[in-house]
């Protein structure tokens, strides 16, 4: 017992509480500081390092009598000291050998401060982050006791049961359930006081554990001196207890006489430490931890107290200071990152705990509420810690596989939009990276399932993530950019400036961030992709797809250069190609930015890179589907060729120096292949039914042998799913190209052309009968192929056999609309429809329903009829 004075020993006790701290800050790369921190009487004794760790421990045996001090303050910074001093193994073994002399060690200690309800809320708080330190490192599942190894052991017990010493991991377990240790956490959550002051009465004053020695501020949850409070903040009474915990003592602890008289108030700052403390029992033991905490219903608890709407009362009289806010915001924080770790150790099938929390809507509004809070108010750090841990949750939200069940996340986000963009612009701007990386992961997150994610009804009116993007912001929103119509535009600009100033970071955790949260923006709004494009966006994309280029051909020449080198070079081209991709998609205004700019020659440069790595390739032909749908001035771009002066010379004439004969080279070598990956197939034949639309990317087609590559195809009897995959890529191609007359011709020149059609029309595949008929309607169309195709001995036999079969009424509406355009300005060819089919015709609409949805067919077939029997 010290000799000083109560005041004296307070503030030596915080003084060295601030000591340990900023020692395991500064000597974090050394593993034994804590040794200087050993109580010898002579030098000799402090120079001796060979001594046991009991030894060691009996230097530590000063702090125990802090615990046992009167004073509050004191035995709270005592178990701070022990907390600063337990941050490495070095420093856990020490303290553990200094407390053999407790019954129940170090472990007993801890537990008996935690859970003495008579205690004060600041020292079970110390006591709860000793416990975070004592299991910060995986335990042994069976440690041997005997050991004297380097590894940390954690707490011994013995089985009453069956007389054995159990240690590590399953000693841990049986002590916390022999204490019932998540139900007391289960009630010390139902105590949670959320004022950061409490009104006297007086039966607490009549109280006679209350005294001066209680007295400290709820708010201060470190436990460290604030020096003199504010005249308009009165400090608080925490606890009454100043009872010394029975393990310490030795004895059982005495029966209160009057319970009612109990005080202990758990304060946010104890709050925060219990959800580390069951953040790392999770991380040790999730399997056995986590049907406790559902069991015990301490998730949904905990995610009941956060509250920001009374937490930022505007009101004079009941608003918080700025200390007690900060600290109910870590608080907030610790509860989201542990229901993170749940969420992630969650076991049970589909993943029912996350659909426990998405389907709750009063929850889901309390979370983005969180985002109201403004760094004028409070602490930046404060801030940024609660707002990450809600982008990290909300980001993990997202990823439920019912759609439909996100919609009250959805909801909640629309309702607080503009709040969520000023919280987004805040952590664009912030220097902490490591809030920058996730709000824009989440922004990036929410975009991407905004395609899939369901609209919330108002009214009459459908609310989906792109309108509210694109909708304009209120007056009165919180920016310095209030500028800017939409919130679209808002971040646009934000993340344009954030994608400039990483430019030359190759694939810099930062920069993939900031890219793929402008790609998923440019991707989803239409007012982003303008400012985008108005601020240079697609200039600095071609550049820096020439200086990909550039540094590639450096590379190939260099003998000494590295593959990871080039790899690198290769996916930043393969983001540069994606972010390149949203903003074409579907913009005619980034599609004439992209052909002013001559992206198609640009390409060509990198063609060969590209093939290199399938992912790359990818990620081009994507870029080129898009930019040539339903763009004829695109795909007309892709016969031109660059020159070796960067000039453009316009080649309207076939050579095989061109993007588009690269193209139709691949996919014919794709055909050849057709490997078990066909995503690169696909794409490169939706690619070339893009720029059919296009006469000179047709004469590409057309006047090589890439046609013949129809013939070589398989017979539809071997029922091979790869076989059918490239059937039915090649007949969407040949639906495409026979749409202009030049193809209609060249189609039927090829030898056999028709019989393969005939028999692609009576595939047991729906979609590939539809597709060959209508390459055959659109033959008919040319005046010179309507006499072939009548001479065909099973063209109109087909005819007839599709229209007095049950097929289907689509592919029944092509067949008439075939034999429409044979009959027209063909008089001969009238005489032979009408000799052959006019009957069948004739028969089919006898037994067509007349009703509303066959009134299109019905009116054809009328029309067809009338002119064959003329």
């Amino acid at each position: 017992m010290s000799f000083m004075g109560c005041g004296v020993t307070r503030s030596t006790t915080l003084c060295l509480q601030h000591l340990a701290h900023e020692m395991a800050h500064s000597y974090s790369d050394v593993n034994d500081w804590q040794k200087q921190w050993l109580y010898s009487t002579t030098a000799a004794d402090q120079a001796d390092v060979d001594c046991t760790n009991e030894e060691l421990g009996a230097g530590m045996s000063w702090i125990i009598p802090l615990w046992t001090y009167r004073d509050t303050e004191v035995r709270a910074a005592g178990l701070g000291i022990a907390v600063g001093l337990t941050h490495t193994s070095v420093g856990r073994k020490l303290m553990s050998a200094s407390c053999h002399s407790i019954p129940g060690g170090l472990w007993g200690a801890a537990l008996s401060f935690l859970l003495d309800t008579s205690e004060a809320s600041i020292v079970k708080e110390q006591a709860c982050l000793l416990l975070v330190n004592l299991i910060c490192e995986p335990l042994e599942v069976t440690a041997d006791i005997t050991d004297d190894s380097s590894s940390w052991l954690g707490p011994v017990v013995k089985d009453e049961d069956s007389a054995v010493f159990l240690s590590g991991l399953p000693a841990l377990l049986a002590l916390l359930q022999h204490i019932s240790f998540y139900g007391e956490v289960a009630a010390i959550v139902t105590e949670y006081f959320a004022e950061d002051t409490v009104a006297w009465t007086s039966h607490m004053a009549a109280s006679p554990r209350v005294s001066s020695d209680t007295i400290f501020d709820a708010s201060n949850h470190h436990g460290v001196s604030t020096g003199n409070m504010p005249n308009d903040q009165t400090p608080v009474t925490a606890s009454t207890g100043t009872s010394t915990p029975a393990s310490l003592r030795g004895e059982e602890p005495e029966i209160q006489q009057d319970q009612s008289v109990t005080f202990g108030l758990v304060c946010p700052g104890f709050l925060s430490a219990l959800c580390q403390l069951l953040c790392n029992l999770l991380t040790l033991a999730a399997e056995d931890v986590q049907p406790l905490l559902c069991k015990e219903d301490l998730l949904q608890s905990l995610l009941r107290l956060i509250d920001v709407d009374s937490l930022m009362n505007k009101d004079k009289k009941t608003r918080k200071s700025h200390l007690h806010l900060a600290c109910t915001l870590d608080m907030y924080a610790n509860i989201l990152k542990l229901t993170l770790q749940c969420l992630i150790h969650d076991s049970t099938d589909d993943t029912a705990m996350q659909q426990q929390i998405v389907v709750d809507k009063a929850l889901m509004h309390r979370l983005v509420k969180v985002f109201n809070t403004k760094i004028q108010d409070l602490d930046e750090v404060s801030c940024h810690g609660a707002w990450k841990q809600t982008f990290l949750l909300l980001t993990a939200l997202l990823q439920q596989r019912d759609v439909s069940a996100l919609c009250p996340l959805l909801t909640a986000l629309s309702i607080n939009w503009e709040e969520l963009t000023d919280v987004i612009c805040e952590c664009i701007k912030s220097t902490d990276l490591s809030v920058y990386i996730t709000s824009l992961h989440f922004f990036s997150a929410l975009l991407s399932k905004s395609v899939r994610l369901p609209g919330r009804e108002t009214g009459h009116m459908k609310i989906t993530i792109k309108s509210v993007i694109d909708r304009p912001l209120n007056k009165g929103a919180a920016s310095d950019m209030s500028a800017a119509r939409t919130s679209g535009a808002m971040l646009a600009t934000l993340l344009l400036s954030e994608h400039d100033k990483h430019l030359n970071h190759l694939m810099s955790p930062e920069k993939t961030a900031a890219v793929q949260a402008l790609r998923c923006l440019v991707g989803v709004s239409n007012t982003a992709k303008h400012t985008a494009l108005a601020g240079g966006l697609m200039e600095t994309l071609v550049e820096q797809l020439k200086d990909l280029h550039t540094q590639l051909t450096l590379q190939g020449l260099d003998k000494k250069s590295s593959s990871s080198k080039r790899h690198t070079l290769l996916m930043e081209l393969k983001e540069t190609f994606n972010l390149l991709n949203c903003l074409v998609f579907q913009s005619d205004e980034a599609k004439m930015a992209a052909v002013d700019n001559h992206l198609s020659s640009v390409v060509f440069n990198l063609w060969a890179w590209c093939q290199l790595e399938k992912s790359v390739l990818d990620a081009l032909l994507s870029l080129l589907c898009s930019f040539t749908a339903n763009n004829s001035a695109g795909s007309t771009s892709m016969v031109y060729c660059p020159a070796v002066d960067g000039s453009i010379v316009h080649q309207k004439t076939h050579t095989n120096n061109c993007l588009a004969h690269s193209i139709v080279k691949l996919a014919s070598e794709e055909q050849v292949r057709m490997a078990s990956n066909l995503r690169i197939p696909r794409l490169t034949f939706q690619l070339l039914c893009n720029m059919a639309i296009a006469g000179e990317c047709r004469n590409v087609m057309l006047k090589t042998n890439f046609l013949q590559g129809f013939l070589s195809l398989p017979a539809i009897k071997k029922n091979i799913k790869q076989q059918r995959i490239r059937q039915s890529l090649w007949l969407n191609l040949l639906v495409c190209l026979s749409i202009s007359s030049d193809a209609q011709q060249a189609l039927l020149k090829l030898k056999d052309s028709v019989d393969m059609l005939l028999e692609f029309s009576t595939s047991s595949l729906a979609s590939q009968q539809e597709a060959a008929m209508l390459v055959i309607r659109n033959l008919c169309f040319h005046p010179a192929n309507k006499s072939k195709l009548l001479s065909h001995e099973k063209l109109l036999d087909h005819v007839t056999e599709v229209l007095s079969a049950s097929a289907g009424i689509h592919s029944q509406h092509i067949v008439i609309s075939a034999i429409w355009a044979l009959a027209c300005n063909n008089q001969k060819g009238k005489a032979t429809l009408k000799r052959r089919v006019l009957g069948t015709l004739q028969d089919f609409e006898n037994q067509l329903p007349h009703n509303h949805y066959n009134v299109n067919i019905l009116k054809d077939l009328q029309n067809v009829i009338a002119l064959l029997s003329k």
